[in-house]
């Protein structure tokens, strides 16, 4: 893998706080597929999404992206033929909530459809807050 390793903080203390960081990735987004599930039950996802999570990494590094050690926030722009994202650091207490983030907005998100919306491809913007 092109990945440097990004460790947690090894003191659970305050983190020093990490420059803001800037990336445009030259890609085209996707959505990450539902899991597969094959004959011999095992369960994965499609090998063409891996080359699009192993580019965002690589666009990172190549960027020399910081590891960020604490709560962060990140803004997101996708487009037809790129991805604009932002990083930086968050002041805030860590999360005593257990999941992640993302996960926990499309759970809501496909909850609400056909109720709140007809579908969650309606949000165009999303602001995900943990605490």
């Amino acid at each position: 893998t092109n990945q440097r390793p990004c460790s947690q903080s090894a003191t659970g203390g305050p983190a020093a706080m990490t420059q803001p960081h800037r990336l445009v990735i030259r890609i085209k987004p996707l959505s990450k597929p539902r899991p597969r599930f094959s004959r011999r039950g095992g369960v994965y996802v499609p090998e063409h999404y891996h080359g699009y999570e192993d580019a965002i990494a690589a666009a990172w590094v190549a960027s020399e992206g910081p590891c960020f050690d604490g709560p962060v926030s990140v803004t997101c722009t996708f487009r037809k033929d790129r991805i604009t994202v932002y990083v930086k650091d968050l002041d805030a207490p860590k999360s005593k909530l257990r999941g992640d983030a993302d996960n926990l907005a499309k759970g809501l998100a496909d909850g609400l459809n056909g109720v709140a919306w007809g579908d969650d491809k309606q949000i165009q913007r999303f602001l995900i807050r943990k605490r």
